[in-house]
C-alpha cells in the first residue's frame, strides 16, 4: 500500500514483486472486507482465508474462537516502513466504538526491525508525559504544541511496544517494523506534522480521537526488550487479544499445540527456513506468514542457518 510517509524497504528487504514506490504498508495475512488474504500454496490456493473459515469452521480458527468471530479472521499482520513520521493517531476500543456508533476496536503490537540510527529518527510516540484532559489537549492542538506534551521513546531493533486502544501514538521516521493487531482498520487521527495535502485524502478525526483516547498520564511505557533464547518459545506480548512469543533458531524444533484451542501463525521476520507439518514440507522467507490451522497439532520448524520467528495465537 503506497503511502506518503513510505518508502522503498519493504521491496527491497523481503520478496516483493511490485512496481509501486513510497510502500507504507504490506498487509500479510487480513480477513477484512475487501483486504483478504489468498492461499498461496497447495489444493486450496486462490481461496481467500475468510472463504476457508466458512468451509473448515473451527478447524481453522479453533472451537471457542469460531463461536466469537464466525468466519471473520481476527487478527492483521502487516510489516511498515515508515520513511517519515506517520500522523499522531488513537485507535478506539469497544466502548468508544459503541459511543461513535462506528469502526471496530483495534490494540496492537509492533516489533521493531530496523530504526534508523540518526539521532533524530527511530522515536516512538506513546501516551503523553503529563496528566491530560480533553480540553487541554483541544488547546494544543490549536497552539501547535502538542508534541511538548507526547513521551517519545527511542526504539531499536527487537524490541516490541504494546499499543492498546485508546493509547495516543505515532510511529517516528527511519523505522521498519511488523505490526500484529485485532482485524480493524479503524484509525482516528489528530495531528498529521502540518504536512500540506493539496488533494485532502488525510482528514483528522479530532472529535473522534478526542472521545477515544484514555487520557492517564503514560511516560511510564518502554519498550518490551528482546529475551529471545536459542532454539525455544520466549513470551514477548501477552494481550487480552492475542499472545505473540519470540522464536530464535539455529536448529530445529519441534512445537506441539494440541493444548491450543486456536489457530497459530509464524510470521518470519528475519532469515527463513521450511514448515514441516501434516506431511507438507512449506518454505518460508523473511516477511510472510505461515498460518497452522487449530487441528493441526505437532508442527517442525527446520531454520535456515538461523531465522527469528514472531508465533501468534489466540489464548481460550
Amino acid at each position: 500500500k503506497p503511502k506518503r510517509w513510505g518508502g522503498n524497504l519493504i521491496k527491497t528487504t523481503f520478496p516483493v514483486n511490485t512496481d509501486l514506490d513510497n510502500i507504507g504498508e504490506m498487509w500479510l495475512l487480513s480477513g477484512i472486507e475487501g483486504e483478504e488474504s489468498i492461499v498461496t500454496n497447495g489444493r486450496l490456493a486462490e481461496n481467500t482465508i475468510n472463504e476457508l473459515i466458512e468451509v473448515y469452521m473451527e478447524d481453522i480458527l479453533g472451537e471457542s474462537l469460531f463461536e466469537q468471530f464466525g468466519a471473520n479472521f481476527p487478527l492483521l499482520y502487516k510489516i511498515i516502513d515508515a520513511q517519515d513520521n506517520l500522523s499522531v493517531q488513537v485507535h478506539p476500543d469497544q466502548q468508544a466504538v459503541d459511543t461513535l456508533g462506528e469502526g471496530a476496536p483495534k490494540s496492537e503490537m509492533w516489533y521493531i526491525l530496523d530504526s534508523d540510527n540518526h539521532p533524530d529518527n527511530g522515536h516512538i510516540i506513546v501516551g503523553f508525559n503529563q496528566a491530560m484532559d480533553a480540553t487541554k489537549l483541544a488547546r494544543m492542538l490549536d497552539d501547535k504544541t502538542l508534541l511538548t506534551v507526547l513521551n517519545r521513546v527511542k526504539s531499536k531493533s527487537g524490541d516490541a511496544f504494546y499499543i492498546p486502544s485508546g493509547l495516543i501514538h505515532a510511529i517516528g521516521k527511519g523505522i521498519l517494523l511488523a505490526e500484529i493487531q485485532q482485524s480493524s482498520d479503524t484509525t482516528f487521527r489528530l495531528w498529521d506534522w502540518d504536512r500540506p495535502d493539496p488533494k485532502k485524502e488525510r482528514p483528522l478525526h479530532l472529535e473522534e480521537a478526542l472521545q477515544s483516547i484514555h487520557f492517564q498520564q503514560t511516560e511510564d511505557i518502554h519498550p518490551i526488550h528482546s529475551q529471545a533464547k536459542l532454539n525455544t518459545t520466549t513470551a514477548l506480548v501477552h494481550s487480552p487479544y492475542f499472545f505473540t512469543d519470540e522464536i530464535l533458531l539455529t536448529q530445529p524444533i519441534e512445537k506441539n499445540y494440541a493444548d491450543l484451542d486456536s489457530f497459530v501463525t509464524l510470521l518470519c521476520v528475519k532469515g527463513g527456513g521450511t514448515i514441516k507439518a501434516g506431511g507438507v514440507n512449506v518454505p518460508v522467507n523473511a516477511g510472510e506468514v505461515i498460518l497452522l490451522p487449530a487441528a493441526l497439532n505437532l508442527v517442525e520448524i527446520y531454520p535456515d542457518h538461523s531465522a527469528r520467528f514472531l508465533e501468534t495465537y489466540i489464548p481460550s
